[in-house]
């Protein structure tokens, strides 16, 4: 299922949980950048948790195929076994806060376990809210970018 490149916009490990309730502006990109990378990773190593932790009950996406998928969607693209990409790997990403919202815009580069194309990358961008304390993924939108120069 390609419609796990949403995670592609959600790719950023830190190896630490980050605790969903933020205050600093820096702590809101940190957690921002911990869930995309998790997101990114879950799509190798299955890990549901980040789904859970960061993407909003009614997320909505727009997958590289113009397609639209859901947090439900974006669970079966992570527990679907085998897995469809043997590496997913956050290259770039910058997020902005602007007040109770923010923005990530990144470009993750993914390599698939078996099918065509073998590699590829995706850019996106992802639209955060803060509802109450928690900050939460609600939109996403992932196009097929052209091969790294």
């Amino acid at each position: 299922m390609r419609h796990a490149a949403w995670i592609t916009g959600c790719v950023v490990v830190l190896g630490v949980v980050m605790p969903a309730r933020v205050h600093a502006q820096g702590s809101t990109e940190s957690y921002v950048m911990a869930c995309e990378r998790g997101l990114g990773e879950s799509l190798v190593n299955g890990n549901t948790e980040p789904i859970y932790r960061c993407l909003a009950d009614d997320f909505s996406g727009i997958a590289p195929d113009g397609k639209a998928y859901d947090r439900r969607a974006a669970l079966a693209a992570v527990t679907r076994v085998p897995r469809e990409y043997s590496a997913v790997h956050l290259d770039w990403i910058q997020v902005r806060v602007f007040g109770d919202a923010a923005v990530a815009q990144g470009i993750t580069s993914w390599t698939r376990r078996t099918g065509a194309p073998q590699r590829g990358r995706w850019i996106w961008t992802d639209t955060w809210l803060r509802r109450g304390e928690r900050w939460e993924l609600v939109a996403a939108e992932d196009v097929q970018a052209p091969p790294a120069p």
